[in-house]
């Protein structure tokens, strides 16, 4: 099975780099802090200097009084 020209069964990795989710419910998990998620994400992603990015976003999106609370 090909998805965008990849081959699902040789390169999920690929794929799965390609495509992306859009949840119903915008609730991140509960059990990770704001900081641990991005990190989370970028390691799934497969980002480089994942804590220079987290430290971007966190940033941007004003939250690094609450890097290091839960959810």
């Amino acid at each position: 099975v090909e998805v965008l020209g990849i081959n699902a069964a040789r390169n999920p990795q690929k794929l799965k780099a390609n495509i992306g989710i859009v949840p119903e419910s915008e609730s991140p998990p509960s059990f990770l802090t704001p900081s641990e998620f991005l990190q989370f994400v970028g390691k799934l992603r497969g980002l480089k200097e994942i804590e220079k990015k987290v430290e971007y976003w966190l940033d941007w999106f004003g939250m690094q009084e609450k890097r290091d609370t839960m959810c």
